[in-house]
């Protein structure tokens, strides 16, 4: 019975302690997963969102400006964020997702995804610096526009 009684402190010690690291843990997993999620929901927007500017400069070749939203063909219900954005000149179209201070992942995030949807397309990568870099590791020498912000993720293609 002595014993029980020396042993019991000790169990609710190491018990406390393990409730403990539980409890702090379990909140640092959710963060990563709903992170992995936002950032695979994202690469999922963009990926429609770039296929839709696609599918309108088919069916309107020479087009040059930005094709507003409301011209797009999206599924119903769809709601594109306003981080959003594209433009077209000279036959050429980016499309982008500006960075945003309130986001808490890094473009890489959601490049990675995004990659992946793509099927590897060297066409999807990130400004740095006005240069456009791929997740592929490909050296890709292509400039960025300026009125594209750094930090961005990229797509482009000609008409």
């Amino acid at each position: 019975m002595w014993l029980l009684l020396a042993i019991l402190p000790l169990a609710l010690l190491l018990g406390g302690m393990f409730l403990t690291v539980s409890h702090t843990s379990v909140p640092l997993l959710e963060n990563a997963n709903r992170i992995n999620l936002e950032a695979n929901q994202e690469a999922t927007l963009f990926q429609l969102y770039r296929e839709a500017v696609a599918n309108y400069l088919d069916g309107n070749p020479g087009f040059s400006g930005t094709v507003p939203l409301s011209a797009l063909v999206l599924p119903v219900g769809l709601v594109i964020p306003p981080l959003f954005k594209n433009s077209v000149s000279g036959g050429v179209a980016w499309v982008w997702i500006a960075p945003s201070p309130s986001l808490i992942y890094s473009p890489d995030v959601v490049v990675g995804p995004e990659f992946t949807k793509s099927f590897g397309s060297l066409l999807v990568g990130v400004n740095k610096k006005g240069v456009f870099v791929s997740p592929s590791g490909i050296p890709v020498s292509i400039s960025v526009p300026s009125f594209i912000p750094n930090g961005a993720i990229v797509s482009f293609w000609e008409d």
